[in-house]
């Protein structure tokens, strides 16, 4: 019985891969303009009303709305000419009123991609900050620094900002949770669903923690793209140096509230990239109690042994700022007054001796994180 429902699980997931594979495939029909970028991606132009979140009976009637706030600005203007751009910005901009989708690679590395958050074959191992007191929340925000970590073939590494609910609020630790509801963005390496092993934006939403629900990107019904500027899945550029102070680079992510139009909203550069409507994914999800900022790989545990997919930049974070990876202009958004806030948060980390987390100091908070993984470390018990 067990082998059946095994199998069935698989053919499941297969089902589903091909029908993201074709959906990702037929974009290029709904094309205004093509745009091929210096690293050889593709983006098709989509009307923004036939973008593939927006694709299935439920959403049909689905009204895109004007945004009715505004993402939370840097109070640090130093560190304006040290974000990220995105590779593809660098040619001809998508035409207003639509979106640019990045072409699939399917075809090119022999595989179907998978939609996520359902392959999860091995450990989820996560180097976290995270706040919980002065909650509930309205929003989450940082600059997180760009890298390119190595990461084995059937596995990721994930940095990225988080909001998200669990079903035991009360539990005695942060580890102890269960979560339920996220809606998460940030940047990962994710060799299987992009195709190669560069450094890309995403985002992700569950309500039972990728159980049967959610996925990246525009690969369900879920997120809904605004932005004809920010592309879901282009690569960052410039990536950030090692031991070099002036060439150290941030994506700045915030994720917030617009309860004025029911919808978790995402900025990066603290441009408007999209939201997921609350009233369709998760209608008890309008104040989250948590809030993380940090790194996320999937440990399939190769050859028996743990991995050695780093996260981060590969080194720990008791080397300190720029020779470890960093987050900094931590910020909340409380329910209370709807302000955004600097915040001191708590630490946790599934696997200290493979990927750990350190403070580093305030104005602006930074949070050091990450870890080289490697066959002599161990996840925590």
């Amino acid at each position: 019985m067990r082998h059946t429902l095994t199998v069935l699980a698989c053919v499941l997931v297969v089902l589903a891969c091909e029908v993201v594979e074709a959906r990702r495939l037929q974009m290029h029909k709904f094309a205004v303009k093509t745009i091929k970028s210096e690293d050889g991606d593709i983006f098709d132009c989509v009307d923004v009303y036939k973008q593939p979140s927006l694709e299935t009976l439920s959403s049909k009637n689905h009204t895109i709305p004007i945004f009715g706030s505004h993402p939370p600005t840097s109070n640090h203007d130093s560190t304006k000419k040290l974000q990220v751009q995105q590779q593809w910005q660098r040619s001809i901009r998508c035409p207003r009123g639509t979106i640019p989708i990045r072409r699939s690679h399917a075809k090119d590395y022999g595989k179907s991609l998978p939609t996520s958050p359902l392959q999860r074959n091995g450990d989820v191992e996560r180097a976290l900050a995270y706040a919980s007191n002065h909650g509930p929340f309205h929003g989450v925000g940082a600059k997180i620094q760009s890298w390119e970590p190595k990461v084995e073939p059937n596995e990721y590494s994930m940095s990225y900002v988080t909001v998200m609910t669990a079903s035991n609020p009360a539990a005695p630790s942060f580890g102890e949770l269960d979560t339920t509801d996220f809606v998460r963005a940030g940047w990962m390496v994710h060799p299987i669903y992009f195709g190669d092993n560069t450094s890309r934006l995403f985002v992700q939403w569950s309500n039972d923690d990728g159980a049967t629900t959610g996925c990246f990107n525009l690969d369900c019904d879920g997120f809904v793209q605004t932005s004809s500027n920010i592309a879901l899945g282009a690569s960052l550029h410039p990536l950030s140096v090692y031991n070099k102070t002036d060439e150290q680079y941030f994506i700045t992510v915030n994720i917030y509230l617009d309860a004025s139009q029911s919808r978790w909203c995402v900025s990066v550069q603290e441009e408007e990239l999209g939201y997921w409507p609350v009233h369709k994914l998760f209608p008890q999800f309008i104040n989250a109690p948590f809030v993380t900022w940090g790194g996320e790989v999937l440990n399939t545990w190769p050859g028996g042994q743990h991995t050695t997919t780093q996260m981060g930049n590969g080194h720990f974070a008791e080397e300190g700022r720029v020779l470890a990876s960093t987050a900094f202009d931590l910020t909340v958004t409380s329910a209370r007054d709807n302000a955004s806030y600097v915040y001191a948060p708590g630490f946790f980390q599934d696997s200290p001796t493979c990927y750990d987390t350190d403070y580093y100091g305030m104005d602006p908070y930074y949070f050091i994180f990450g870890g080289p993984g490697g066959h002599n470390c161990s996840k925590a018990n």
